[in-house]
């Protein structure tokens, strides 16, 4: 399942225009982390996640957890019991807050 999630986000990223915000997606099985960047920044602040968190809680009530360094990493953590469906709505709902957060269409 965590295969198939990064999957879908890297299409979607593509789809929205946002591959240039996802530095990484690492973890094992859906215990992933998103580190996301904005191009033009030389250091990582955690900016652009923390907007994407606000998003996700505020827009679709979704709680995603921040962490790393410096913030920059989003925690995806579903319950083991996620259907492959709810996998590709999550990794499309990420994708749509992470282009919402820097203003891609």
């Amino acid at each position: 399942m965590g295969e198939l999630f990064k999957s879908h986000l890297f299409e979607r990223a593509y789809t929205y225009g946002i591959k240039q915000h996802i530095l990484s997606i690492r973890g094992r099985g859906l215990m992933l982390g998103v580190q996301l960047v904005l191009p033009d920044s030389i250091i990582e602040d955690g900016t652009l996640a923390q907007k994407v968190q606000a998003i996700m809680f505020d827009k679709h009530k979704v709680i995603i957890e921040r962490g790393g360094r410096h913030g920059s990493v989003l925690r995806v953590l579903p319950p083991l019991t996620i259907s492959s469906e709810e996998v590709h709505d999550a990794a499309d709902l990420l994708a749509r807050s992470i282009a919402e957060a820097v203003g891609a269409n």
